[in-house]
């Protein structure tokens, strides 16, 4: 009785499914010591296979049959974690708030520091922080708070994601991680190194980058109610990162000149920059080297910037 056999099968694959998961590690970063919790394999069973199975033995006078199983093995796995674990630091980097920011803000940026703290890259992994951190919605513990949007500072659920975006901008630079896109923001905020921000939101802004250290890397973030930090740990490479001091051009009537902040500021003009990154290894020998532009309208900390309307509080 097929039916009868295929209602038994039921019954035990709901005892045999199993959701794969990823091998795990925790970072103890006051001690150095780490943790790494083994993988799970996922386990499904497959009833029309083992219904064929048994149809194929029971004429042979078989009384033992297997039941079908798909397995779906996890991405990380505890060797690859055991074989270079992420336990030094290649990186770290930390922004702080500013004057006027509100306790709404600092809510976003808390409660996206905690989803993205201990996020595992492998080799070739790709990371959009704008796909991480999601929708915005109250639903999701999201608040108000000023975003840039068409030019005004304007209260919206969120504020504060470029906070996140920038910080974790400078760390995966520093560390040397490959920087697939990154936009900076129309107005420049003095709590931002200047010309090394980077501005996130989803679906129209993000910041993407690549692991391509060739070993597993882990981000560590906190977010207290005075700072946010981003750490990134991987295998050591030796690779020393330093940044110029950003060259100031600002606009006239015939087009851009270099100029100072102090100009920039007295000025109230569209402004750009030039930020020279270099990399060496650990002979000092120079292995790369980028440069990373940004455009700005205004000079944020300013009273002409516009604000569409108060920010809840």
């Amino acid at each position: 009785n097929e039916s009868r056999l295929r209602a038994l099968l039921s019954s035990l694959a709901d005892e045999i499914r199993s959701s794969p998961r990823d091998a795990s590690i925790i970072l103890y970063e006051e001690t150095g010591g780490y943790h790494i919790e083994a993988e799970d394999i996922g386990r499904e069973a497959n009833i029309d296979a083992t219904v064929k199975g048994f149809k194929q033995k029971l004429p042979l006078n078989e009384n033992l049959f297997p039941v079908a199983i798909t397995y779906t093995y996890p991405q990380i796995t505890e060797n690859k974690l055991r074989s270079f674990p992420p336990v030094t630091r290649l990186s770290a980097y930390t922004t702080y708030y500013g004057r006027h920011d509100s306790p709404n803000r600092i809510h976003n940026i808390k409660l996206i520091a905690s989803w993205l703290d201990g996020v595992l890259l492998m080799p070739g992994d790709e990371f959009s922080l704008a796909n991480a951190v999601g929708d915005f919605t109250e639903e999701r513990g999201f608040k108000e708070a000023y975003v840039i949007f068409e030019g005004a500072l304007v209260p919206q659920l969120g504020g504060g994601t470029c906070q996140i975006g920038t910080t974790l901008y400078n760390a995966i630079q520093l560390a040397d991680l490959e920087v697939l896109k990154r936009q900076n923001h129309s107005f420049y905020f003095n709590i931002y190194p200047l010309g090394r921000d980077a501005t996130v939101y989803p679906g129209q802004k993000d910041l993407v980058f690549r692991n391509d250290t060739g070993h597993p890397v882990l981000i560590k973030a906190v977010a207290t109610n005075r700072r946010l930090s981003f750490r990134i740990y991987g295998t050591t490479t030796g690779k020393k990162v330093e940044f110029s001091a950003p060259r100031v051009f600002i606009l006239t009537s015939s087009g851009y000149r270099p100029a100072t902040v102090r100009e920039v500021l007295a000025a109230d003009s569209p402004f750009k920059t030039i930020v020279v990154r270099k990399v060496t290894d650990a002979g000092g020998k120079l292995l790369k080297e980028e440069t990373i532009n940004s455009s700005y309208k205004l000079y944020g900390e300013k009273s002409n910037v516009p604000i569409a309307r108060p920010e809840p509080r």
